[in-house]
């Protein structure tokens, strides 16, 4: 029997976290190999060199995702490195930030930061050339093309020319080496691209792109205005998706039932479930030598072994996936609050691969679903999960506090960020900017469940896009659109 031959090859650039849930953790994969498409899935390689494997199923090819290097080739002229060092440092501050608080705040930061080091006048010359970029998109545009002129990719070459892709995806619009390299040198090879966007604030808050793109694939409608007004996408190019890792939440039976999620994780099934979503291990750490995230759980902590939030609660630490990497172990401060508050348990998320990914198993992200669905009040910090909530309906509160002993530390003003601003707007997640309000917010939801429920549904469909349950398959038969082919035809041609 001879090999079958596929109708069109599509390169997915993998580098983990959110990427790999969203472009090989849902339904796009099956959906583009019935209708006739063969998938590589580039992916990072571990410690010793070998292809990370463990989080890619199915009838997938796996190649290397190879990282651009740093360093500065000897052989460049001095003009062009130069060049192409500040053109890229453009690049970082280029995208509409008078009406995106966060990044001209990021900007500003930058510049007291190099500001000691430099000249006054080539401060001055940045801050013009900056400010130029914030109002012009032609001139944000023109800055992308010289970007293009002065850094070219051919660190795949030898995956182009064995697998001769007809479409290359990748997560982001290239605020990320791996997916600037990747998205590039597809361009540069004629090959039509595709991003579908992997992650809530990416269009906002990560600078300004580094490719183009065919087609881009936004969750919703608020997304696809952000992607237009800050990074110059044509609008005619946004097509709005959905979540496609998030499609099991809005199937019925999908997830785990309260029974199997209070077994799976230690819990008293008669007793109120307060679940604390930590920020990720590289935030700022607050003063007492604890880190933000393990500061706030430490006193809600102890806050619940009081009963300030009411009798027969208990609480569920439950820390980023970041804590899963190799360099993130968990804290000692997390086992000494649960050594320390009965009432309190610590669940580390089960990550695909620790070395290089911060992915979720199969597993673990249907019993973390299943945890932000039966819980009775989630409390994090700005984080993702937060719309999760919102798809599920499960009252959530916002910790945005600095909590006794730690440190008075100013935390980032999240009026600033352009992504949250229909969330905030909307009523549908309180923000406790203070430990009193923490506690009472909690208290009213524990106390009625149903407080806010239409906001968070308007939310929902505001940030998150359809909500059917078909996204995976939506998306699917996007890239194969443009691919020339149709969902459902044969898979392989004998």
């Amino acid at each position: 029997m001879t090999e079958p031959t596929y109708h069109r090859t599509v390169f997915m650039s993998v580098p983990g976290g959110s990427a790999a849930r969203y472009l090989v953790k849902s339904d796009i994969p099956a959906t583009l190999q019935e209708g006739g498409a063969r998938i590589v899935a580039l992916v990072p390689t571990g410690a010793d060199g070998a292809l990370v494997e463990d989080f890619v199923d199915g009838e997938l090819i796996r190649a290397p995702l190879r990282k651009p290097r740093r360093e500065l080739r000897p052989d460049e002229a001095v003009w062009r490195r130069t060049a192409r060092v500040q053109v890229r440092r453009l690049r970082r501050f280029a995208l509409d930030c008078r009406s995106n608080e966060r990044a001209r705040e990021k900007y500003e930061q930058y510049r007291r930061m190099v500001a000691p080091h430099g000249r006054r006048s080539a401060d001055l010359a940045l801050n013009v050339l900056t400010h130029g970029l914030w109002r012009s998109r032609a001139l944000r545009r023109l800055l992308l093309a010289l970007d293009k002129r002065l850094t070219r990719y051919t660190l795949h070459a030898d995956l182009f020319e064995r697998y001769r892709p007809d479409l290359v995806v990748a997560g982001g619009l290239g605020y990320f080496e791996y997916d600037e390299a990747l998205l590039r040198e597809a361009e540069d090879r004629g090959i039509r691209t595709a991003v579908l966007i992997h992650a809530w604030d990416n269009p906002s808050t990560k600078g300004y792109r580094g490719a183009d793109a065919d087609l881009v694939v936004a969750w919703s409608s608020n997304m696809r205005d952000q992607l237009a007004r800050y990074q110059d996408v044509p609008p005619e190019r946004i097509e709005v998706g959905g979540v496609p890792h998030w499609d099991a939440y809005l199937r019925p039976g999908s997830l785990p039932d309260r029974a199997a999620i209070f077994e799976h994780f230690g819990l008293d099934p008669d007793r109120r479930l307060l679940v604390y979503a930590t920020p990720p291990p590289n935030r700022a750490v607050l003063g007492g030598g604890y880190h933000a995230g393990a500061q706030v759980a430490r006193w809600i902590a102890a806050r619940v072994e009081e009963g300030a939030f009411g009798s027969g609660v208990q609480l569920l630490i439950r820390l980023h996936p970041k804590y899963g990497r190799e360099g993130f172990v968990e804290g000692p401060e997390f086992a000494e609050i649960a050594e320390r508050y009965p009432s309190t348990s610590v669940n580390r998320p089960d990550v695909a691969s620790e070395q290089v990914l911060d992915s979720l198993t199969d597993g673990d992200r249907l019993m973390l679903g299943g945890l932000i669905e039966h819980c009775d009040v989630l409390i994090n910090f700005w984080s993702t999960t937060t719309l999760e909530a919102c798809v599920l309906d499960t009252p959530v509160v916002i910790a945005h506090v600095n909590t006794p002993g730690g440190g008075g530390e100013a935390l980032s003003d999240w009026q600033q960020f352009a992504h949250l601003r229909a969330l905030t707007a909307s009523g549908a997640a309180r923000v406790a900017d203070s430990t009193d309000e923490l506690v009472a917010h909690v208290r009213a939801y524990l106390a009625d469940p149903t407080l806010d429920s239409a906001q968070r549904r308007t939310v929902a469909g505001l940030e998150c896009g359809p909500l059917d349950g078909a996204a995976g398959r939506r998306v699917g038969g996007m890239l194969l659109r443009e691919l020339g082919l149709q969902a459902g035809e044969q898979s392989v041609v004998e």
